[in-house]
């Protein structure tokens, strides 16, 4: 890989494009010659930075998990506040949703793409455990309450949502979240 900011600017270009094309055309038919055509490079120029399509992919989908497991850890700190409430719990849910259309292709990419998407779940599901544990230990939720299932649930059925309605334009954000934020309040609340 060449090194330097101009290494870098290539790289990030054929990422960019990679999104793009992977999200609209999908992994099977996605050719590495339109993703340099685009980017005005050589396919050997390619081959500096990733060794074949699937490594292009790969990193892709690393950089939709990263980016899911910042936003969702991100959305835990900054409505933790002294209230649990149902309009929060919508709050976390809007900001999540809105955050998923905001990067729609990286999104298609990492959640439905992405055949092994175990790895995102069981990251995401972390974080939201930890988050759950945190507001039962500060009384903001029941103690009693099952958080390893309901972390599981809640990310679980996030995903599928953004797959199914949101990323296919089927549901808006404040549709959904009208939706889960009854199912999810009933819940949890003292």
């Amino acid at each position: 890989m060449k090194k330097g900011i101009k290494g870098t600017e290539t790289k990030n270009k054929l990422l960019h494009i990679a999104i793009h094309e992977f999200a609209n055309m999908g992994f099977e038919n996605t050719k590495v010659d339109t993703i340099v055509r685009e980017a005005n490079l050589t396919k050997p120029s390619f081959y500096l930075y990733f060794k074949s399509k699937q490594a292009i992919f790969d990193e892709i989908v690393n950089i939709c998990t990263m980016k899911l497991e910042t936003e969702v850890k991100k959305i835990g700190l900054t409505q933790l506040n002294n209230t649990l409430s149902k309009e929060r719990i919508k709050n976390v849910l809007e900001n999540f949703y809105e955050f998923v259309l905001e990067n729609k292709d990286l999104m298609i990419i990492g959640i439905i793409l992405n055949k092994n998407n175990d790895m995102l779940i069981n990251k995401l599901t972390d974080i939201v455990k930890s988050n759950l544990i945190i507001e039962a230990n500060i009384n903001y939720i029941k103690s009693t309450f099952a958080t390893n299932i309901f972390a599981d649930i809640l990310v679980t059925n996030s995903l599928m949502l953004c797959k199914n309605y949101l990323l296919t334009g089927k549901s808006s954000p404040k549709e959904l979240v009208q939706i889960l934020s009854s199912l999810y309040s009933e819940s949890i609340f003292k």
